[in-house]
């Protein structure tokens, strides 16, 4: 699971999918979105620095758990301008 080489190209697709996931949905919605293979999160950058700060803490702890707890792995976390912030994480399925 591996990003782009052109990470440029990368970024501006996944904030041109987000943009266009806020133009398309009601004031309510998720701030998520599935790009490709990969589940993207994105808020402000204040509020999802933290978050993504803990969950690569748990992604290591989990690595330990013999496969019985599954966290997202971030592959690649950015913002633009201070404000907006994106992380992408591996996508994984939920079992029924």
């Amino acid at each position: 699971m591996t990003i782009p080489s052109d990470i440029t190209a990368f970024e501006d697709a996944i904030v041109s999918a987000c943009d266009d996931h806020n133009r398309a949905t009601d004031f309510d919605r998720r701030q998520c979105i599935v790009f490709g293979e990969y589940f993207v999160k994105y808020e402000s950058y204040k509020s999802l620095l933290p978050q993504v700060e803990t969950q690569r803490h748990v992604y290591e702890l989990s690595k330990h758990s013999n496969g019985v707890v599954r966290v997202p792995k971030i592959i690649h976390f950015f913002h633009r301008d201070s404000m907006m912030a994106y992380v992408v994480m591996e996508y994984i399925e939920f079992a029924t």
